[in-house]
């Protein structure tokens, strides 16, 4: 087993039933409000818990207060069901390769190990892929010290100068990404693995009831307003089918 170089943290909302999280990496803290604490408690045995006071509502103050609590943190959201091994894929289908996916423990190991790598570049913002798709998976470049880090599974370390906005409620990865980029130029990420996610948008509970196309518009103006030519608009490829949720989808394209 790797040293522990940071906690694993996971913030939760409304979803005491239904952390997935908690089987896919062991020796996880469950980070909830005060009065979700019980049901959360009943619902996931043996698992560590810590709490928030109840005014301290929204995403983004809840992932602030966790990096002023611990510091070292590696924060997954709860809806990540295992780590994959990104960089594998069946020969002949070009799909999912049987042997990508990666036990618990393993996980653990890897998480640390990755923060341990980037303690050592003397970077502050870590993390893995952005998708689990092997198919966008480059064998030339397993590792990015620029780029995009999402928020589903972000790693600090200290020594960060950035902080979470409350106006980047939707957009704290961007947020994030952009502070870094601005204040430490580098971060690590590990592109040979990622996570394969729930229903994004379709899960009850955490940002479920804020996510609206206006308040996507609002965070994306916020961004673009904040990082100018940092910040763009997805667009549709031509000819292929409707693939963006919304008008507002963004992308991040690194100055560096």
């Amino acid at each position: 087993m790797h040293e522990e170089i940071v906690k694993i943290v996971v913030p939760s909302h409304l979803r005491a039933e239904r952390v997935a999280t908690i089987h896919a990496v062991p020796n996880v803290i469950l980070c909830v409000s005060e009065a979700q604490a019980p049901a959360y408690r009943e619902h996931n045995p043996g698992v560590e818990i810590v709490t928030h006071p109840d005014d301290l509502a929204g995403l983004s103050p809840k992932r602030q207060w966790i990096i002023q609590k611990f510091g070292a943190v590696m924060q997954l959201d709860d809806d990540l069901e295992y780590m994959q091994r990104v960089y594998l894929e069946d020969s002949h289908t070009g799909r999912v390769h049987r042997l990508s996916r990666i036990a618990p423990e393993t996980c653990w190991d890897i998480i640390q190990a990755t923060a341990a790598t980037a303690r050592e570049l003397g970077v502050h913002l870590f993390g893995f892929a952005g998708t689990a798709q092997p198919h966008y998976y480059r064998p030339q470049k397993p590792f990015n010290l620029t780029g995009f880090v999402c928020a589903a599974w972000t790693g600090v370390l200290p020594g960060f100068k950035f902080w979470y906005d409350r106006r980047a409620e939707l957009c704290d990865d961007y947020w994030i990404t952009g502070l870094n980029a601005y204040f430490h130029r580098m971060c690590f990420i590990d592109n040979r693995y990622s996570f394969h996610t729930g229903r994004v948008g379709h899960n009850l509970g955490g940002l479920g009831g804020s996510r609206t196309v206006e308040k996507e518009k609002s965070a994306y103006e916020f961004l673009k307003r904040t990082f100018g030519s940092a910040v763009g608009r997805k667009t549709e490829p031509p000819g292929r089918r409707k693939t963006l949720g919304h008008e507002w989808e963004r992308c991040w394209m690194s100055p560096f």
